[in-house]
């Protein structure tokens, strides 16, 4: 039935149960992602890292200023991995009915 005798304007679709195998492929999928994710973010620390040196190089920041924006640089990073993380495990968790 898609449509309801008693509101005209509302339509219900029944949707099927997901089966294991599906939910299998999107926890595999959710962690493929996950992994894709960190990978970005090595990357994105690695050219950060390469433009702090050149500026350490070019004496243009000194090396106060440089270890802050290391230190800055990582607690960022970081956060952003534990985020990260914590997204994948929550998504497989979701999967999981749980």
């Amino acid at each position: 039935m898609l449509g309801s005798p008693t509101d005209p304007l509302t339509i219900t679709v029944p949707i099927p149960p997901t089966t294991k195998e599906s939910r299998e492929a999107a926890k595999a999928l959710a962690s493929k992602k996950g992994e894709e994710a960190m990978f970005a973010l090595r990357e994105a620390r690695g050219a950060q890292r390469k433009r702090l040196r050149a500026m350490e190089l070019g004496k243009q920041v000194g090396p106060d200023d440089l270890r802050r924006a290391e230190k800055e640089m990582e607690k960022l990073n970081e956060k952003a991995v534990q985020e990260g993380k914590k997204l994948v495990e929550g998504a497989r968790k979701g999967l999981d009915g749980g």
